[in-house]
């Protein structure tokens, strides 16, 4: 036999074989790009984003999604103990000043001021009224966004014309007439605008004072209570100088 002959039927097979294995090739190759075609289309695996030459396959618009900024945060203002508070000030307007001065109710409200105007200060709380043809202003304070007591205040705003300097043998009596046994002064100072005498002491619950303040016209008595609780308490050394 030819030994051409005998190589064709080899060839046959080998060529029958490469058909076979292009024709599986080409099936793979279709399957896989009909996969990543779905995969691309769907936005599954977004082949058109990735390589730039592949942006011209069909894909699914995405959607897109509104931005739905977060809701602001609400701010709760802290709530004093309104009741407490009042309870508190009439007792210490009870216990500061002379019962023959006093009014037959005590009001006293939430935001008032020393000087009897209603303020934004949801921590302090306020009674005023007149005896004697003087103006009695009573304060007191919570610690802010609190309900620990700060401190204690009473002004009295005296109707009699004001002297010219503030002194002891002045102030002594003159307290004596309005508060109930307040302290003994002896020591009075003088500033630019102003002068003032003062006896301001630690006691066991806390820091108290009384005294007068002149700085023309006005002419004031006053007492002060700073309890231990109070921020102030290590810090306060007077009623009213800084």
């Amino acid at each position: 036999m030819n030994p051409e002959q005998q190589k064709n039927p080899i060839s046959k097979v080998l060529l029958a074989d490469i058909e076979i294995f292009i024709g599986g090739a080409l099936i793979a190759i279709v399957v896989i790009t009909l996969i990543l075609g779905t995969l691309n289309y769907f936005n599954i695996i977004s082949l058109s984003s990735i390589y730039e030459p592949l942006s011209i396959l069909p894909h699914k618009a995405l959607k897109q999604t509104a931005y739905v900024p977060p809701p602001p945060m609400s701010y709760t203002p802290f709530t004093y103990d309104a009741i407490k508070a009042k309870v508190l000030l009439t007792q210490y307007i009870k216990n500061t000043i002379k019962p023959e001065i006093l009014p037959t109710k005590i009001e006293a409200k939430q935001g008032l001021s020393i000087y009897g105007i209603t303020e934004s200060d949801r921590n302090q709380f306020g009674s005023m009224f007149i005896s004697n043809n003087s103006t009695i202003s009573a304060n007191f304070h919570y610690e802010e966004n609190s309900n620990t007591k700060d401190d204690f205040e009473v002004f009295i705003q005296l109707a009699s014309v004001a002297p010219k300097t503030a002194t002891a043998p002045l102030a002594n009596p003159l307290l004596s007439l309005y508060f109930i046994n307040p302290y003994l002064i002896s020591n009075c100072n003088t500033e630019k605008t102003f002068s003032y005498c003062e006896n301001f002491q630690v006691v066991n619950d806390g820091k108290k004072g009384y005294g007068i303040l002149i700085e023309k016209p006005i002419f004031i008595a006053f007492s002060c209570f700073i309890p231990k609780e109070s921020k102030y308490y290590n810090t306060e050394k007077s009623c009213i100088s800084p």
